[in-house]
């Protein structure tokens, strides 16, 4: 059993008529329109299921662009759920977060000597504090500057 991805489908698209469309080219066994959720709207895409691998493959060769209802269609073989070709999102967050770590924070990260990595890393300077936190934090003098800080950005305000 072959599954076939089949894309830019007219909403107006039934199942019917993608069982007539790919049995020119073998045997169909079902076709399943994709739609949305939560407005149960058709999302344009739909799988066509084929028992013959060969048929499947021609179809896929003579399907992909040619028109139904209208519109070129994207036709290939469907990959497994979540095998888009590349890692899960979390997973090319973190290699993306360990490429571009200073070499202090590679040791936190890979496990080496943690103190070593915290020596190297100081605490930030009072006025990147919050106010909360930063005991310098004065508003009752009227002609001093008011320290604020927006994470690592520190302006001075009159």
């Amino acid at each position: 059993m072959t599954n076939i991805y089949v894309g830019n489908l007219l909403y107006a698209t039934t199942d019917a008529d993608l069982v007539e469309f790919f049995s020119q080219w073998g045997e169909v066994e079902c076709a399943t329109l994709i739609f949305d959720r939560g407005t149960g709207r058709p999302r344009g895409f739909a799988f066509v299921e084929m028992p013959d691998a060969g048929e499947a493959a021609h179809a896929v060769s003579n399907a992909h662009g040619a028109e139904l209802n209208g519109r070129p269609l994207t036709v290939n073989e469907a990959r497994p759920r979540g095998s888009a070709g590349s890692a899960p999102p979390h997973a090319i967050l973190r290699a993306h977060q360990a490429s571009h770590a200073s070499p202090q924070h590679q040791d936190v990260q890979g496990g080496g000597n943690r103190s070593a990595a915290v020596a190297n890393n100081p605490a930030p300077p009072a006025e990147y504090l919050p106010k909360e936190r930063d005991p310098s934090y004065a508003t009752d003098q009227p002609n001093e500057p008011v320290r604020r800080s927006g994470g690592y950005t520190n302006h001075l305000y009159e």
